[in-house]
């Protein structure tokens, strides 16, 4: 894909159909200022831009609004993952959760005081020492060790490798069924398995420990337990931001253990802004987890992090263009292994306003 910067491009996503086919869509980090006029310029000519690269390209008449800059640290996230779904998102607390939601439906946004007792980052590169504890305080559910291990360090750890460009793996270990005593009771017999997800973690970390493990050797713990209903009902997991500690509700895959793990890396959730009228124009919405090509949105095939979040974890060193001054570039799709650009910023003077330009293609992990 060959983009031309002569003011200010927008960012774009060639989505294959099939053979020869693709549906483009343009992203626009604006942060909270008010779009100007020349956007709806800038996404024409972007448009135009990524039609030379072929005639079976065709628009789309909606934008899509990405801002990946980190929000402020008392805000706390557990949100829908359907395709443009919306969020309520409310300020108040400390530190924050972010979570994924199967069930479909908007959630409002939960809060939580404080960060994980480790009170721990967890590194972006190198290799982290993941520490899996299946738990229940009823029955175990189908998941086992060694399905649990497969999960973890061969798909999980193939989708890391795979979106830093060889700089981040995991590795770790994987516990046998450990009883403990669970949350709390609610007023309604459901069990406080959200209320109480410090309760739940520190009994598994004790159980843990009691059955051999050493907490010191790890760099993130992660806790499954059996679906649980009450509070956490229609949510499959949830995880400090930029802290350890993953909680996932009876859900073990891809899109989960992913999604979580971003959060304790450091990651918010990646939105989009939609218009009924196409562009920027008519009635707009903001999506919290809107952009569905990223796994941190609600990209159901686990698509690579976008080119914006990658650069806030260290990853695109070497492969982002800065074109502020102008300029001709060739992007590779973001799932190129090779170090060409695979991205472009540039950055509005005088605004924290940032455009990136990055392009799509269903290569290795991120095919759907």
């Amino acid at each position: 894909m060959v983009l031309e910067h002569r003011t200010q491009p927008v960012r774009q996503y060639l989505d294959p159909l099939g053979p020869g086919e693709g549906v483009i869509h343009s992203a626009i980090d604006l942060g909270q200022h008010p779009v100007d006029e020349e956007v709806m310029k800038l996404l024409l000519a972007a448009h135009v831009a990524v039609q030379r690269r072929g005639n079976h390209a065709r628009r789309v008449a909606s934008a899509r609004m990405l801002n990946a800059s980190t929000p402020s640290a008392a805000m706390v996230l557990r949100a829908s993952v359907t395709t443009r779904s919306r969020v309520r998102v409310r300020r108040r607390s400390s530190f924050p959760v972010g979570g994924v939601n199967h069930s479909g439906r908007e959630s409002a946004s939960t809060v939580v005081s404080g960060r994980s007792p480790s009170g721990a980052g967890v590194t972006p590169t190198g290799t982290t020492n993941v520490l899996v504890m299946l738990v229940d305080w009823t029955s175990p559910d189908s998941v086992t060790p060694a399905s649990a291990t497969t999960q973890m360090f061969t798909d999980t750890n193939g989708y890391y490798r795979d979106a830093s460009f060889g700089g981040l793996g995991q590795t770790g270990a994987v516990t046998p069924w450990l009883k403990i005593a669970g949350p709390s009771i609610d007023a309604n017999g459901n069990p406080r398995c959200y209320g109480d997800f410090g309760t739940i973690m520190n009994q598994a970390r004790s159980a843990a420990t009691a059955a051999g493990y050493t907490m010191d050797s790890y760099s993130n713990y992660v806790v499954y337990f059996p679906r649980c209903a009450g509070d956490s009902a229609g949510y499959s997991g949830w995880a400090y931001v930029g802290s350890t500690d993953t909680w996932l509700n009876g859900y073990l895959d891809r899109r989960v253990t992913v999604h979580e793990q971003g959060h304790n890396y450091g990651l918010w959730h990646s939105h989009s802004y939609l218009c009924s009228g196409g562009g920027l124009s008519g009635s707009c919405s903001f999506s919290d987890y809107g952009d569905y090509y990223d796994a941190m949105g609600s990209s159901s095939y686990v698509g690579h992090f976008n080119a914006s979040q990658k650069t806030l974890l260290g990853w695109m060193t070497g492969r982002t263009l800065d074109l502020t001054a102008g300029g001709t570039t060739t992007l590779v799709p973001m799932a190129n292994d090779s170090t060409a650009p695979h991205a472009v910023v540039i950055k509005v003077t005088g605004s924290t306003r940032t455009y990136w330009l990055e392009y799509r293609q269903p290569l290795t992990m991120t095919r759907a």
